[in-house]
Order: structure tokens, then C-alpha cells, then sequence
């Protein structure tokens, strides 16, 4: 089977793009798919190129680059990338993407599949959920969808899948808190900084922040914690988050969002064995349970997010049981080869 693969740039710190890169590796292991990924770039592709498929890197494909001429170009291009090598489906990832796949579907009749990572807020010229058929990563997406008129036969529900790491040893002298995203405003970094400043001087043990990620609100991440004067250590981009959740203790989840999919970054930190401290997102209820398996703290809240990281500094040891608890789950629910299986049981019931 022939499958193109659309979506936006492929970046280290993007959930979007590391659930790519999990499904895709899966994929390239299979002869009985040929794949392509249509892409603007990214600081990621590089790491796709290394695998069985074919990636082509195209500018025009930018929801950042949008315009008329733009989708006019990039319809234009899959439309000919379609038609030269049989593409049966196109799978987007971003609802820019689903766009320029619908128009040119209407040409070739290849089916169309969009992946719903979150429902985004009104705006914008074009629709944000439009494809013959729609998987998302949670089932409260799915009664959005249905909601606004989508057919529910015509909607699956998949978890992501993450790569299962090797239990580590974490050294527990001083207890690491980690934070990392897409350095954007809805993501929250900022909640994360005002809550360390206000509970620094109120912890008992000794610990260490660290912030990671890139994005356009970087200069000011760093100017705020020039201004609070709190000592974060700032890393930036990472390669591969694990490197650093093996040995942290404690992640932070801040998002802003109240529609997220299902963050990679909380699947990936229960993983590695770290407690969880998340702001209360809609779809997290459908995994995990307050006081637990995780710790949650009110939306846009720094007050309480700073309360909840003093109660777990102070009594991190006795939350041995909800750490294994969220551990437990993460495995249960977020299998790649699940999620790969239930997907290749999509494209052959849609074709």
C-alpha cells in the first residue's frame, strides 16, 4: 500500500512530529508499505531521512508560508506526486495540510485521513477538520466531531504509541524538575517560571529546574528569569527528551490548552519514571486520575502549580506508589505496536 504523509515542520521539540517519527520508523519495517512524507523541514528531517521511506522536503507545505499561491502550488505538487507513484491514502497531521489533501483528493480520488492532535480554537479561513475520515487521540475529540456535524462511522480513536526505554536508577541526593515543550505561549513555560519563584525559598530538600525547548518565546522565557532572578538551567533544543527524563525526577506540564490531544511529553516522563505534575486538560481524565497516578493544578495557575511542586518535593518518596501507578498506565495505553496495528486496520478497511 502507498501512503503520503502531510504535515508541517518536523522539530525535535513538536509531540506532533516525534509521534511521526515513532509511527514512520514502524512503518519502514513493513515491505508492505511504501510511505512518503511531504514536509517543510524542520530540524528533525534529518532523522526521517534515515529511515524506509521517501521524504520531500517542499516550503510551500508551511502553514507558517500560507497563502493562495502556496496551496495552489502544494495541491498542485501532490497531485502529481499522487498520481505518478498510485498514492491510495493521504494521512495529514495538521489541518493545513488536510486542506490542500482534500482538493487534491478531489482529483485523484485517493482517500483522505486527518489526525486530530487537538482541537484548535475558531479561526482562519479555512476549515480545521476536513478529510473523509478523522482518528483521534482522544475520545473527547471525538464527540466534538460528531457535534459539529462529522459522521461518527467515519471517526477512530487510536492512542499514541511511544518506544517502552529500559528502567534507570535515578540518584535522588537532589531532586531534578523538568520542563519541556515548544516554546510558544500556549504551552506554558511562563506558569512553570512564576511557580518556581514563588516556592523556591519554601523547600525543604535540594532541587534543581530545568527547562528545555525552542521556540518564539525564548528571549523572553530568559529575560524572566533574569527578572525573577530564579536559578533554572536552560538547555534548549533537545534531541531526544529521554536523555533527560531518565534521570529527572519530577516533569511539569503547563499547557495553557485546555483541548490537547494527548501530550507525548506526560506519555514519555511516566515512562521514564518521573511524577507527574500536569495543568488539567480536558483528555487527561481518560488516562489518568488525580492523586493518583499524577498531580493536577487549576489552568493558568502558578499559585497552585507552585503549591503542588512544593508537596511533591517534600514528600517525594512517598509518592513511590503513584509514580509506579502512572508508569503502569503509560505502558498499558500508549503502545506503538498497538498503535500501529490499529492503524494499518484503518487503511485497509477504507480503502
Amino acid at each position: 500500500m502507498n501512503v503520503l504523509f502531510l504535515t508541517d515542520d518536523i522539530i525535535y521539540v513538536s509531540g506532533v512530529s516525534k509521534h511521526l517519527y515513532y509511527l514512520l520508523k514502524e512503518f519502514s519495517k513493513d515491505e508492505n508499505y511504501n510511505i512518503f512524507l511531504v514536509c517543510p523541514g524542520g530540524d528533525f528531517v534529518d532523522e526521517f531521512k534515515k529511515l524506509r521511506i521517501t521524504v520531500i522536503v517542499k516550503k510551500e507545505i508551511s502553514h507558517h508560508n500560507r497563502s493562495y499561491l502556496n496551496i495552489i502550488k502544494s495541491a498542485w505538487f501532490i497531485y502529481n506526486l499522487v498520481n505518478k507513484n498510485k498514492i491510495q491514502i493521504i494521512h495529514s497531521h495538521t489541518h493545513y495540510a488536510a486542506n490542500i489533501a482534500w482538493w487534491t483528493s478531489k482529483l485523484t480520488k485517493s482517500i483522505t485521513i486527518q489526525t486530530i492532535h487537538g482541537i484548535q480554537p475558531f479561526g482562519g479561513r479555512l476549515p480545521h477538520f476536513i478529510a473523509d475520515y478523522f482518528i483521534s487521540v482522544n475520545k473527547n475529540t471525538i464527540n466534538y466531531l460528531v457535534s459539529i456535524g462529522k459522521e461518527k462511522g467515519r471517526i477512530f480513536f487510536i492512542n499514541l504509541g511511544v518506544p517502552f526505554p529500559e528502567k534507570h536508577f535515578k540518584n535522588s541526593n537532589e531532586i531534578k524538575i523538568f520542563f519541556a515543550s515548544r516554546l510558544v505561549p500556549e504551552k506554558g513555560a511562563d506558569i512553570y517560571l512564576d511557580a518556581i519563584a514563588l516556592v523556591r525559598d519554601r523547600l525543604k530538600e535540594k532541587v534543581s529546574f530545568i527547562l528545555a525547548g525552542k521556540g518564539e518565546c525564548e528571549n523572553e522565557l530568559k529575560e524572566q528569569i533574569s527578572r525573577l532572578k530564579i536559578d533554572v538551567k536552560f538547555i534548549g533544543k533537545v534531541k531526544d527528551t529521554n536523555d533527560y527524563l531518565k534521570d529527572t525526577h519530577i516533569f511539569v506540564f503547563s499547557s495553557r490548552y485546555q483541548t490537547e490531544g494527548f501530550p507525548l511529553a506526560i506519555v514519555e516522563a511516566a515512562l521514564n519514571g518521573n511524577l507527574i505534575i500536569t495543568s488539567d486538560f480536558i483528555s487527561l481524565k481518560e488516562i489518568f486520575e488525580e492523586d493518583k497516578d499524577c498531580l493536577v493544578f487549576y489552568n493558568n495557575d502558578p499559585a497552585q502549580l507552585a503549591e503542588k511542586i512544593k508537596l511533591a518535593v517534600d514528600n517525594y518518596h512517598d509518592y513511590s506508589e503513584m509514580i509506579i501507578n502512572c508508569t503502569e498506565k503509560a505502558r498499558k495505553n500508549f503502545s506503538v505496536d498497538k498503535m500501529v496495528f490499529e492503524l494499518k486496520n484503518i487503511y485497509r478497511n477504507v480503502r
